[in-house]
């Protein structure tokens, strides 16, 4: 990642332009998350009866990344209560929750694979291990669907090695923190990651040279946009996040997702770029539909810093996080399209109706989506900056909590949601709509919030 930061920020051609270093520790604690500790593989393989099937040298992305090194030999089995002694082979994608529950079991590696996937792909799974978690010795691999049925229930060997230590997390900042505008795109993803994220951080860059009038970030995903805010206290009227941008949709089956601000953080400006979005689209043919507000990126962090923000990403992909994310799933129509979206966004004056139109707009969706009373209720509050959290397991996963710590899938919206609500409403509103806004269950986002503090 310094190498793609330092790529990114020597082709940046700003005055203003900052490269900024935090720490990847495994201590240091940025908002609600402790940083991972800094980690480079440097090898690995897969054998079985003493031949050599797969390695690192062939994929990178076989090295489960944050794997502890180690060397593991025993037989494969799929049963995670009877994996003591063993290697347990799992496709599941929920990483760390499965290999803390692993390494409970007393299993003595780990292999990952995906059944979501092409046969022939290998999954990008990641442990985010702290400084607390260097004691595991369990290396953890992926591989393939492939060949999943030549060491199922077979005796193999697996190793990794790698270096752990403390590392530099750049961020590139390109800004005065003056303007209206943010724009922001993750760079941290394993090789080959070219539509997650190359797409984003080349097309931001593209942005950020053109002139375009905006600040601009570059960010390792949440753990660099949560460091930077940390540290900086601009207040921008409006972000767009670049996640995803890129894909050539008939080779990866998506659609170009734009979401939607939540509706505590509503703004004008989601107004007037989803009308932009209409104009640019109706000459394209390129797919596009507008969601409602995620976690799944860095417009979550804008947002909790009091940036209504929304994230242009192409979903769902059948590359995605895949050992088969290449550049021939680039397209540079989709590519073209998201940037005239956005230079004509940050070229144009608000129309002096704006204001008025959008809150008719709004008013209108929030009746039709909460009903009357919750409308209103949401109508009458102002934009405030979120508390301090992302609502994401892993920062909070450990080997003792990992049986009882619920899921945070599809629940996470809501309950930022609702956090931010309730420092403004009466908590049981805020629960409620919070509840029926995203339509997750109230005693979830309860559950939820025992446990995110």
């Amino acid at each position: 990642m310094l190498r793609a930061a330092q790529f990114i920020f020597d082709r940046l051609e700003r005055d203003d332009k900052k490269l900024i270093k935090y720490r990847y520790d495994g201590e240091t604690r940025y908002g609600n998350f402790v940083t991972p500790m800094g980690w480079d593989p440097l090898g690995g393989s897969l054998s079985l009866g003493g031949v050599r099937l797969l390695g690192y040298d062939d994929v990178p992305l076989f090295v489960v990344v944050h794997s502890p090194p180690g060397q593991a030999e025993g037989l494969v089995t799929e049963d995670l209560e009877a994996s003591d002694g063993k290697i347990l082979l799992t496709n599941s994608r929920d990483a760390k929750r499965t290999y803390l529950k692993a390494v409970n079991a007393g299993a003595i590696g780990v292999i990952f694979y995906s059944e979501e996937l092409p046969a022939t792909a290998i999954p990008y799974r990641s442990l985010f291990l702290r400084s607390d978690e260097l004691s595991y010795t369990a290396p953890a691999v992926a591989i393939p669907r492939s060949i999943v049925e030549k060491i199922r229930g077979k005796n193999v060997s697996i190793s990794v090695s790698a270096k752990r230590g403390p590392k530099d997390m750049p961020v590139i900042y390109a800004g005065s923190g003056e303007g209206k505008f943010i724009i922001s795109a993750h760079m941290c993803h394993p090789f080959p990651g070219a539509n997650d994220n190359a797409s984003g951080a080349g097309l931001a860059l593209e942005l950020a040279n053109s002139g375009a009038k905006a600040d601009f970030l570059w960010i390792p995903e949440h753990y660099g946009s949560l460091a930077f805010f940390s540290d900086h206290k601009p207040k921008y009227e409006f972000g767009i996040n670049l996640d995803m941008v890129g894909e050539n949709q008939k080779l990866t089956g998506s659609t170009l997702q734009i979401s939607y601000t939540p509706l505590s953080q509503k703004s004008a400006y989601e107004e007037m770029l989803k009308e932009i979005v209409r104009d640019v689209g109706s000459s394209s043919d390129i797919r596009y539909d507008f969601v409602d507000f995620d976690i799944g990126s860095d417009h979550a962090v804008l947002v909790q810093n009091g940036i209504p923000a929304v994230s242009f990403t192409n979903w769902p992909d059948k590359y995605y996080h895949s050992s088969e994310d290449f550049a021939d799933k680039v397209s540079t129509d989709t590519l073209d399209f998201v940037g005239k979206v956005v230079l004509k966004f940050l070229s144009s004056e608000p129309p002096i109706y704006l204001e008025e139109a959008w809150r008719s707009k709004y008013k209108a969706y929030l009746l039709s989506k909460l009903g009357r009373e919750d409308a209103e209720k949401l109508m009458s509050i102002g934009r405030s900056v979120y508390q301090s959290f992302m609502p994401t397991a892993s920062p909070y996963l450990t080997r003792d909590n990992v049986d009882v710590f619920p899921d945070t899938w599809g629940a996470g919206a809501a309950f930022l949601e609702y956090s931010n609500l309730k420092t403004q409403l009466a908590e049981q509103d805020a629960l409620r709509i919070a509840s029926k806004a995203y339509n997750v269950n109230e005693e979830k986002i309860k559950e939820l919030s025992k446990w995110m503090r």
